[in-house]
């Protein structure tokens, strides 16, 4: 019930841009990410040969998906043939969609989520680039307050911390038109990320230092976020526990476990100095 050698599984599927299709690879190349919204439709493509239905936000489609994420000089500053998008690349269940529910389809889901869903920061550790939709896929950057404590916010879900990085780079719409807002972007929208995300980039240096971080640290920052199922909070941390460059197994993701027993193999796995961290300076009993 374990990964072996975790830091080398490769992504099971990348999205070939060019050829516009799913494809079986270990090549790495851009990786895009999009919030997950509370309003979302699932819709059949050819790009997965309809295995499975891909939700999008509701204003959203996947005729212009293709368009908005050209990946090209202009866009983002190199040319990538590859790239990952979770709803695309990572198999998705058939519940709640037009499709009649599969139970062969959903056993594969599963089986493949044992090990697709511990690995994902492997993708987001070692991709070229990041490029994040905080507010919904082709939607404007939302500098509300009621979009930053929306519980759907990417900043704000259990499963997105193992996507963080030192740099945090996401696309921006003014008036149709996409630009990339990077760490050096002077902008004003620039600034306010920057200030927003100042607890995740110093998180994120720490998690992907050669040190490691605090899995005390790491504990409190998950508590705060929200999970549809308690147990993700606990597998959501297994992958960054451990620092950049070393190997280590990870335990298989089971989303029916039981909350003690997943903590338990987490405990267990973890290197020494930080189970010595939890004996010593664990401020409860």
């Amino acid at each position: 019930n374990a990964i072996l050698c975790a830091t080398s599984v490769p992504p099971r599927r990348l999205w070939d841009v060019f050829a516009d299709r799913v494809i079986f690879s270990c090549m790495r190349g851009h990786v895009t990410k999009k919030k997950k919204k509370k309003k979302k439709k699932k819709t059949q493509t050819p790009v997965n040969a309809y295995q499975w239905p891909v939700p999008f936000p509701s204003s959203a489609s996947y005729a212009h998906l293709r368009p908005l994420l050209r990946l090209d000089e202009d866009f983002l500053g190199a040319r990538f043939q590859y790239s990952w998008l979770d709803v695309i690349c990572l198999r998705q269940s058939t519940v709640g969609s037009d499709l009649q529910y599969n139970a062969s389809a959903e056993r594969l889901r599963l089986k493949e989520w044992e090990v697709d869903v511990p690995t994902i920061g492997n993708i987001y550790r070692n991709a070229s680039i990041v490029v994040r939709f905080f507010n919904g896929l082709g939607r404007p950057f939302d500098d509300s307050e009621q979009a930053w404590a929306n519980r759907r916010h990417w900043t704000k879900r259990a499963w997105t911390l193992q996507e963080i990085r030192p740099q945090q780079e996401m696309v921006d719409r003014i008036k149709d038109q996409y630009h990339i807002i990077g760490p050096h972007d002077k902008s004003r929208r620039s600034a306010i990320i920057r200030d927003r995300l100042a607890q995740i980039s110093e998180l994120a240096a720490a998690v992907h230092s050669s040190a490691g971080c605090s899995v005390i640290r790491l504990g409190t920052h998950m508590a705060q976020r929200y999970a549809t199922n308690p147990v993700d909070k606990i597998a959501g941390i297994n992958y960054l526990i451990w620092p950049r460059g070393r190997t280590f197994n990870l335990p298989i993701y089971d989303p029916s476990a039981d909350m003690e027993d997943v903590w338990l193999t987490c405990v267990q796995s973890m290197r020494g100095e930080l189970k010595l961290e939890l004996l010593f300076l664990f401020p409860w009993p």
